[in-house]
């Protein structure tokens, strides 16, 4: 059903998530292939 509304199913392959652990775990991914994180790398961390 949830495919048939559009959603993609993505897997991390073997490795599972509890549920405390996998929102911080995917805005984390977010963040990362955003890019948010490189202007805080090039203030040298500040």
């Amino acid at each position: 059903m949830a495919r048939e509304s559009g959603f993609v199913s993505v897997s991390l392959g073997r490795q599972i998530l509890k549920v405390e652990t996998a929102a911080a775990a995917i805005l984390s991914i977010i963040q990362y292939e955003k890019g948010i994180f490189s202007d805080v790398a090039e203030r040298g961390g500040k």
